[in-house]
């Protein structure tokens, strides 16, 4: 990826232990749902729950896109986001149950793929991902740009991406439940919802 900082002028402040992990000039799902219009955020040398801890957001495991919404309200926190760690396509359609033999390797060797640094590195040659979807009064929307994975979303998952999804008791989470690994809920308060700056 790249990284058009150029000279000593940090423009994006990006000059700390995190800036290996803030993309400028692209997008991802993790950038978006954080706020972000041209930022990819990668979880390089932190983890997932470092970056969004860092963007002031405080996740619950186990909440996913139809309860989020309400369980930020209840702690009075009104912008959130939920984050799903996926299965790639190769383990939720393989044979047999590759995504919980996966989950019970990972439990027996104390690896938690949330809060695990270097995630591309360490986490998806499991055959694991990450995506998140920005939560708003009418719904979770996320950017149309991201195609990296175009060839894996259902007719459905498309329409989500054109406009906002609300979540119901018949569709309640974007993917499919035998492909969710884990799901989290995170929220903040409006006071705080600006983007960080890495160097924050």
């Amino acid at each position: 990826m790249k990284n058009h900082v150029t000279g000593s002028i940090d423009a994006f402040g990006l000059a700390d232990s995190y800036k290996d992990d803030y993309f400028p000039d692209e997008t991802n799902c993790v950038g978006f749902a954080c706020g972000y219009q041209a930022v990819s955020m990668q979880p390089v040398n932190h983890s997932l729950k470092d970056l969004l801890e860092k963007e002031g957001y405080t996740c619950t495991k186990d909440i996913g896109a139809k309860d989020c919404k309400e369980h930020c309200k209840k702690s009075k926190l009104d912008v959130y986001l939920v984050l799903y760690i996926d299965g790639m396509r190769p383990v939720y359609e393989g044979k047999g149950d590759k995504l919980k033999k996966i989950r019970e390797e990972n439990r027996q060797y104390g690896t938690d793929p949330f809060d695990t640094a270097g995630f591309r590195n360490a986490i998806t040659p499991m055959g694991i991902d990450f995506h998140a979807l920005k939560g708003g009064e009418n719904g979770y929307t996320q950017q149309e740009g991201q195609v990296n994975r175009l060839a894996e979303l259902t007719d459905k998952q498309k329409r989500q991406r054109k406009e906002p999804w609300v979540p119901t008791d018949e569709d309640p989470e974007y993917f499919p439940l035998e492909r969710i690994y884990d799901k989290y809920c995170c929220c903040k308060c409006s006071e705080a919802s600006s983007p960080s700056s890495p160097a924050k």
